[in-house]
């Protein structure tokens, strides 16, 4: 409880530091807002839905979402970035979805 408590909150002001840090020319905060974004779904399994929502109707924010989860660790990240993709094909692509 707690835990899921802490990274909604460090999702939320990760979200506000991106408002904040998108107005600087550095674009430092469209990577904190989805990244604040995906620590909330990663907390929070009813918000999947509308992450995959919004992956589907803007293709920048599903690259943003793909890229970030190619580069995290293996971990909750990784798999809300491949969990929430809008073509069921995984956080990298069809290759991910291969069987062994």
């Amino acid at each position: 409880m707690l835990s899921r408590l802490t990274t909604t909150i460090a999702g939320i002001l990760l979200i506000i530091y991106g408002v904040v840090a998108g107005l600087s020319p550095l674009p430092a905060g469209v990577v904190s807002i989805v990244f604040g974004l995906l620590m909330i779904v990663a907390a929070n399994p009813a918000a999947r839905p509308a992450l995959r929502r919004l992956r589907r109707r803007w293709p920048w924010f599903n690259a943003m979402v793909k890229w970030l989860g190619g580069k995290a660790p293996p971990g909750p990240i990784k798999s809300v970035a491949a969990e929430t993709s809008p073509d069921g094909l995984g956080a990298r692509g069809p290759e991910t979805n291969k069987p062994p």
